[in-house]
């Protein structure tokens, strides 16, 4: 299974190192398309007082000017190519602006 840099660099390759962004590291680009992820925290899964396994979770996001079939599918099948599983979350307008936001849940190991 891949690990966060396998994707996040897979997501730069593709969008561009001014168009991805880690929230919090870098603020999110002031143009579209654009992507970013943040880390969702959960404790680790812990047997016998050892770590046996970290599974890292984390949401993927991309804001498009509308909705875009086409940069969605080439998000999943990145999330395929590195066979990592996740779940489309988000798929809708942002109210407060006139931008597309789909989000998914990617988990990895490691």
């Amino acid at each position: 299974m891949a690990k966060r840099q396998d994707l996040v660099k897979a997501w730069t390759d593709w969008l561009g190192d001014d168009w991805f962004a880690y929230a919090g590291y870098r603020e999110r680009p002031n143009h579209l398309p654009y992507g970013l992820y943040i880390e969702i925290p959960r404790p680790p899964i812990m047997a016998d007082d050892i770590q046996w396994v970290k599974i890292r979770r984390f949401v993927f996001r991309l804001v498009t000017a509308e909705k875009d079939w086409e940069m969605e599918e080439k998000a999943e099948s990145i999330f395929d190519a590195l066979e990592l599983p996740y779940c489309k979350v988000t798929d809708e307008p942002v109210s407060d602006e006139k931008d597309h936001m789909v989000e998914w849940e990617v988990e990895v190991i490691g």
